[in-house]
């Protein structure tokens, strides 16, 4: 599961979206992410900022402006755009990855060596 904040921007996660290059049939530049409310069913569409990547993981930004909190369903597709938050649209090449994102108020902090450090999310 993912935990973020309500609407703050630039939140880091590590996914492992790379696996997609492995079943996917064309490559890809970018992502997006659909989230849907399990209350609502409302969506939200993010286009997430990639800052680094290998084999094993992708280190993303996650934008919630807008976003209430709640408990969501993701799913981040492949895509050939920087800007497109339609999942049909042709830029899109496939789905690579789906999961639940619990976004919330409580910050909840890592303590390392007597130090308290704010949280990042592993997948």
């Amino acid at each position: 599961m993912i935990y973020l904040l309500p609407d703050t921007p630039n939140q880091v996660a590590y996914m492992t979206l790379q696996d997609g290059r492995l079943f996917l049939p064309s490559s890809y530049s970018d992502y997006l992410m659909q989230l849907r409310s399990m209350t609502t069913n409302e969506l939200f569409f993010v286009v997430l900022g990639i800052v680094s990547e290998n084999t094993m993981w992708t280190q993303v930004t996650i934008d919630t402006t807008g976003i209430a909190e709640g408990e969501y369903e993701y799913t981040i597709f492949a895509q050939n755009s920087p800007s497109n938050t339609d999942p049909n649209d042709d830029s899109v090449v496939g789905k690579v990855e789906s999961g639940i994102v619990k976004i919330e108020s409580e910050i909840n902090y890592v303590t390392l060596n007597g130090t308290a450090t704010q949280q990042h999310t592993y997948i």
